[in-house]
């Protein structure tokens, strides 16, 4: 997965039919939401315990990227803390994609060892709109290193979120 959900990520910006990063980076307001979601994680292809997870989608955007802050913890108190971009691409009426990149901080504690401190966390999901300001959606994402350090096992995560507006 070294790679792939981030080239999703990038690619996504591109060829959104409503929002392209070549129109430019300019700011411009967004929906500012608040999102949580409980994960199964997995460590090279083995279950490795769970995680919770909460998100800050800011009320602002650059260009199609509405800025992101995230903070989770496992069950065996590995903790990571991100900022990065969201960006969303509806697909039908109720249904939207979601695409994820969050550099951030990872702190170990008991949790895998994925070889240094900096990791990268990109995911896809797809969002159910359930009422007019509450979506659920399941989600897939990849942390890892991205080579920065010679060890780069990466984790990966599969989730159930819940969203909300404000």
């Amino acid at each position: 997965m070294n790679g792939l959900l981030a080239a999703i990520f990038w690619t996504s910006t591109v060829v959104s039919p409503h929002d392209s990063i070549i129109d430019g980076f300019s700011v411009r307001p967004s929906d500012e939401f608040r999102g949580w979601s409980y994960s199964a994680l997995e460590y090279q292809k083995e279950f490795a315990g769970n995680e919770i997870q909460f998100d800050i989608g800011h009320d602002f955007s650059n260009g199609p990227l509405q800025r992101i802050t995230s903070i989770s913890l496992t069950d065996d108190l590995g903790a990571w803390f991100g900022h990065g971009f969201y960006n969303e691409i509806g697909i039908f009426e109720k249904y939207s994609l979601g695409f994820t990149f969050l550099p951030g901080v990872y702190h170990q504690a008991d949790e895998v060892d994925l070889g240094g401190w900096i990791m990268f966390r990109s995911g896809v999901q797809l969002n159910y709109q359930v009422l007019d300001n509450f979506y659920l959606a399941i989600s897939y994402d990849h942390r890892s290193s991205g080579d920065i350090w010679t060890f780069n096992p990466g984790l990966e995560t599969w989730q159930i979120k819940f969203r909300t507006y404000l």
